[in-house]
């Protein structure tokens, strides 16, 4: 795991001869019309109930909006019937709640496979159409800009058929493989169909759109969608066989978006914006988004694709102060930075996030809280001046000033010192802080 986080932290420099170059102004100051939003999701998700009682101090944070996660009701491939009794508590916390300077908020989805999901069964279809319009309701309710859908397969064996619906060939058929495609891609305009009932205008801010399977087969490679040949055939590729995490997820988003109405969004929110070092990493996620792509999208969807669809980009605050939550699984680069420079590759990824970005940036974080009053000491509390960076780079980039400095070359030092040396010696104070 300590080769891939290394590895995947480089992705977006590896193989490019682009020059590189310092944090570049935006073309003069931001205004109302063309101000980019900056949404909050993490550990710290909060539930409806949770906002309609906290929203006035939770507008005080540096964000345009929240996503907000319904208790028990958070999975689209759910067969199991909701019932109107349960959802209805929480349509009235959201109706309640009085919104006023967050304008985007976002209620969650994931698509995690629990239930054993069948993309050719019918009756469960029925269910699952059926929960999604209830879903929708709760997004007129809260007056919600749209859903947010985390693809992202959470549980046992993720890479495999067991909780993963995305998985090729997974636990489908075999008789079935060559109909696959087309299914997978007929349910998600059922799912988009069901989720514009009562949302006619709807945003999906997805963490995983189109620029996830680029990354894992190259924005050349086309293979993913080569499904003419029969999966099993000696000529085709061995794409099939070994299998891969998305496999099914572009068949699904294509599907979405061919059932979207005029005025839906889709937004790429490319994960892997996670790990990126500077502004080059960025501009190159637009190009996959905006131009890579387009061999990922049936020809007849391009002209849908290239309006409605929007590139996202992300902020991961646990990685850039080298908090990462998973050490057991490898040390991160900037584990070799200070906490002063640490703070500096925030500000820095929040700004070129901002530069980049058609509209939303968004911050993920894990094991800290931005909206439950903890103790000073207590494990989840704000590192000291993240919150002052996210700010200062938003200040500059609305002012249309200069990040005015440029970290690309202390983080391709922590990464290589990583690579040279291994895990980084820290003294007995900072182990204790840390822990």
């Amino acid at each position: 795991m300590l080769v891939f986080l290394i590895l995947g932290f480089g992705l977006g420099v590896a193989g490019c001869a682009a020059p590189r170059r310092a944090a570049e102004s935006p073309r003069g100051a931001v205004t109302a019309a063309s101000r980019k939003k900056v949404i909050q999701y993490g550990h710290d998700v909060p539930d409806p109930a949770f906002v309609r009682e906290h929203v006035r101090d939770m507008e005080k944070r540096p964000f345009d909006g929240v996503v907000i996660r319904v208790p028990r009701h958070q999975f689209m491939f759910d067969t199991t019937p909701w019932l109107e009794t349960d959802l209805r508590p929480q349509g009235e916390a959201l109706a309640a709640t009085k919104w006023q300077r967050f304008t985007d908020n976002f209620l969650f989805l994931n698509g995690t496979n629990n239930r054993k999901m069948d993309w050719f069964n019918d009756s469960q279809w029925d269910v699952i159409v059926s929960n999604m319009k209830m879903f929708s309701r709760l997004v007129r309710d809260g007056r919600l800009a749209g859903v947010c859908f985390d693809a992202e397969p959470y549980g046992q064996r993720k890479e495999g058929a067991d909780v993963n619906p995305w998985f090729y060939p997974g636990s489908n058929p075999a008789e079935k493989l060559p109909q696959l495609p087309a299914q997978v891609r007929a349910r998600g305009r059922q799912v988009m169909a069901a989720l514009q009932t009562e949302a006619p205008a709807l945003r999906i801010f997805n963490f995983h759109l189109l620029a996830r399977l680029l990354y894992q087969m190259g924005p050349n490679d086309q293979r993913w969608i080569d499904w003419q040949t029969p999966p099993d055939a000696p000529s085709q590729t061995p794409y099939h066989h070994q299998g891969h995490k998305y496999a099914l997820l572009g068949e699904f988003m294509m599907g979405m978006l061919e059932a979207a109405n005029p005025g839906a969004v889709f937004v790429d929110g490319n994960e892997h914006g996670y790990y990126y070092t500077d502004r080059d990493d960025f501009e190159r996620a637009r190009k996959l988004v905006r131009q890579d792509a387009r061999p990922l999208v049936p020809v007849d969807l391009w002209a849908k694709y290239s309006k409605q669809v929007q590139v996202g980009a992300p902020v991961f605050p646990n990685w850039l102060i080298g908090d990462w939550p998973h050490q057991s699984q490898g040390w991160v680069p900037p584990d070799f930075l200070s906490h002063w420079e640490q703070l500096r590759y925030v500000e820095s990824q929040m700004y070129n996030a901002l530069a980049t970005t058609d509209e939303y940036v968004w911050v993920y974080n894990e094991h800290m809280d931005f909206w439950r009053p903890i103790p000073e000491t207590g494990k989840d509390k704000l590192p000291d001046g993240l919150e002052a960076a996210l700010v200062s780079a938003r200040r500059k980039y609305e002012a249309g000033q200069p990040l005015g400095f440029d970290v690309g070359p202390l983080v391709r030092e922590a990464r290589d010192r990583l690579i040279r040396e291994g895990k980084p010696q820290r003294s007995a104070g900072e182990a204790k802080a840390g822990d």
